[in-house]
Parts: structure tokens; sequence; C-alpha cells
């Protein structure tokens, strides 16, 4: 893909008429590798999206029912994927490693 004239960075706002602080509705994507090819392999690129989420009941759902965190996880990912679809039309197509993190994800890396 050439990113050439859009760049590494976006903002996508999913819904203009709801407030930007609602969870999910402003989604920040990240291409490193159009800066540095070496963050992925030879014809890829390395894709960071991340959206607000509200931390509560993420990390007692990990402890205590892993099918239905998976499947949160999966859930709360379609309004990334929705965003990344306006940069990147056939993203889904795209797609050869996914990694779908969550508020309990990011503090367990994080340790916060």
């Amino acid at each position: 893909l050439d990113f050439s004239h859009t760049g590494g960075h976006h903002v996508v706002v999913l819904d203009k008429s709801r407030p930007i602080s609602e969870p999910g509705n402003v989604c920040m994507i990240s291409i490193a590798s159009v800066w540095e090819p070496n963050m992925a392999p030879a014809g890829c690129h390395s894709v960071h999206a991340y959206t607000m989420e509200p931390f509560e009941g993420w990390e007692e759902l990990k402890a205590t029912d892993k099918a239905a965190y998976e499947a949160r996880k999966k859930e709360a990912s379609e309004k990334l994927y929705v965003a990344l679809e306006r940069v990147v039309p056939d993203i889904r197509a795209r797609v050869l490693l996914e990694l779908i993190a969550s508020p309990a994800t990011h503090k367990s890396w994080l340790r916060r």
C-alpha cells in the first residue's frame, strides 16, 4: 500500500453527531511502518489502532470467563475495523496477524 498521500497517523470520528468523548467514537490509527519499513515484513505494514474504552468489567471477565472475554474483545474491535476501513477500505482482507487487546491487556502490558 502507498500511504504517501495520506501519511501514517489518522484520527477517525465514527459518528460526528455523537460526542467525541463517547467510548469507541474516536479511533486513533498509527501505521508506523510508513516511516520505519523495518517494523513490518517487506510488502506489509504494521498498524496500531485504538480507542477509548471504559476499564470496568474487563479484568473480572478475563479472570472468570475467557470465552466471553475473547468474544467481547472481538466485538469491541469492530469499531476499530470500521475506522480502519475509512483509511484502507479492504483492510480485513489484508490482515495477516491480528492481536486484539483490551483495557485489561493494556494494564498488564503497561502496569497501569
